[in-house]
C-alpha cells in the first residue's frame, strides 16, 4: 500500500472558498478516456480515499441544497506507473516527491495580448504570481512552459497554445528559500500574424520540484485573450 499523503509529503485538499458550510462527497472514479500515454487502472477499488481525494461533488444526502437538480463536481488525474525503477536494497520504503509548495494564484487570465510585443504577463493583471515552500529545507523548483495536450489539459473556449515557446521565464531554476516565498515572472511573445488576432489561447506552467526522487508537478494555467494586433501601415514620410 501507498500512502500518496506521505509520498507526496502534501495531502491533497478541497478548499471551500464561500461563506456557506458545504458536504463534500469524494469517490475514485475510473478514466473513460485516458491521455496519452496512460491506460485507466482496471479497478477504482484500487484507491482508497481518506478523507478528499480525486472527484469531489455536492452529496446527494445534504439536504441543504437537496433543491438541487444537478451536482457540481471536479476532476483531477493520479498518474502513475508501474515501470521498475531502481531502488537500494536495503530501501523497504518507495521514493517520494516533495510536492509541499504552492503556485498563486493557480490560473491567470489576461485580456487584450498584445501581438508581436513582449510583455510580463503580471503588467496585464497588475497581480504577481509566487512560488511558496511549506516545507523548512530550501526547494530547487524547475520552471517550463508546456503545451496543454502533453498532460492532458484541455478547454472548450481556449485553444491549446500554438507554440509553447510563445511564453518564457525570468529563470527557469529557482530555490525557494524553507519557509518562504519567491516570485514567478513570465513573459509572452506571441509574433503580430493574422492567424494569432482574437483568439483565445491556454498556455500551461509546470512547476517542478528538481530535486525530487520522483517526478511530480504541479500546474498553472495561463488563459490569454489576443488583440487585434494591427500595427499602423508605413507610409515612407518621415
Amino acid at each position: 500500500t501507498y500512502n500518496l499523503t506521505q509520498i507526496a509529503n502534501m495531502p491533497l485538499e478541497v478548499n471551500n472558498d464561500s461563506d456557506v458550510m458545504l458536504t463534500i462527497q469524494v469517490e475514485p472514479v475510473k478514466p473513460e478516456a485516458p491521455i496519452g500515454g496512460y491506460e485507466s487502472i482496471p479497478s477504482a477499488a484500487w484507491v482508497k480515499i481518506s478523507p478528499v481525494d480525486i472527484f469531489a461533488h455536492t452529496s446527494e444526502n445534504d439536504t441543504r441544497i437537496a433543491f438541487m437538480n444537478v451536482k457540481l463536481g471536479l476532476k483531477g488525474r493520479l498518474l502513475f506507473t508501474i515501470a521498475p525503477v531502481l531502488i537500494k536494497p536495503s530501501s523497504q520504503q518507495p521514493a517520494s516527491v516533495n510536492l509541499n509548495f504552492k503556485i498563486t494564484p493557480e490560473r491567470f487570465e489576461v485580456s487584450n495580448v498584445s501581438l508581436g510585443e513582449k510583455k510580463e504577463v503580471l503588467t496585464y493583471k497588475q497581480t504577481s504570481a509566487e512560488i511558496e515552500n511549506f516545507g523548512s529545507a530550501p526547494l530547487d523548483i524547475s520552471v517550463e512552459s508546456l503545451h496543454p495536450a502533453a498532460v492532458g489539459v484541455e478547454n472548450e473556449k481556449y485553444a491549446p497554445c500554438p507554440d509553447p515557446k510563445f511564453l518564457t521565464f525570468e529563470r527557469n531554476q529557482i530555490t525557494v528559500p524553507g519557509k518562504s516565498k519567491a516570485f514567478l515572472k513570465m513573459w509572452l511573445e506571441i509574433p503580430d500574424r493574422p492567424e494569432y488576432r482574437d483568439k483565445q489561447y491556454l498556455f500551461l506552467v509546470s512547476v517542478a520540484n528538481a530535486g525530487s526522487q520522483m517526478s511530480g508537478r504541479r500546474h498553472v494555467r495561463l488563459y490569454v485573450k489576443t488583440g487585434s494586433g494591427q500595427s499602423v501601415p508605413k507610409t515612407g514620410l518621415k
